[in-house]
């Protein structure tokens, strides 16, 4: 999604993305440095750091110019997939990989507007749920519907690409959580 003014939910005001240097050219001067060292598994890291990179400032400024931040939009995400649009604050913690700090004060900000509400957990004692409001849907839905139609130039791949790439980036994430978790 290119950074242009007019599009619905686009503003002009977002901060200069800029092309980096080819990350090639980057791993050639390790290579120079270190001498003859395998650098492949170093270029797919720099790439998808910066492929990462692309898309976390596409997705705040995407959820600024709606007047929240980034990892607030995710606790709409998150509570708009489940079929109840509620949970309790453990398992927004565990989905999104934050700390209990952090839900918390993300929670705060979505009460404050009117998004999200804190209900008791009927469940529990002294638990409670964070409940989407219909409010919250709708920006968590307007949102993922931009993200899919104009998704930073993805929805340009042939299906078959698309496809190929998907597979490719799911057997990364295999292998990486393999190394980092021994599973």
């Amino acid at each position: 999604m290119a950074a242009r003014a007019g599009r619905k939910g686009q503003h002009a005001a977002r901060p200069a993305l800029t092309r980096g240097r080819d990350l090639v050219d980057v791993t050639q001067e390790w290579v120079t440095e270190l001498g003859d060292i395998r650098t492949t598994p170093f270029l797919i890291a720099l790439t998808l750091q910066r492929l990462s990179l692309y898309i976390e400032r596409e997705f705040t400024a995407m959820s600024r110019a709606r007047g929240i931040g980034p990892g607030d939009m995710r606790i709409l995400f998150a509570l708009a997939r489940v079929p109840s649009h509620q949970l309790p604050p453990k398992d927004l913690l565990k989905e999104l990989l934050i700390t209990s700090g952090a839900v918390s004060k993300q929670v705060d900000r979505l009460e404050e507007r009117g998004l999200v509400t804190r209900i008791a957990d009927p469940d529990l004692l002294r638990g409670i749920l964070i409940r989407l409001e219909p409010s919250g849907r709708e920006l968590a839905d307007e949102v993922t519907r931009e993200i899919i139609t104009s998704c930073y130039g993805l929805e340009t791949l042939k299906p078959e690409q698309a496809e190929r790439a998907q597979k490719t980036l799911e057997e990364l994430q295999r292998v990486m959580e393999s190394a980092l978790f021994g599973e």
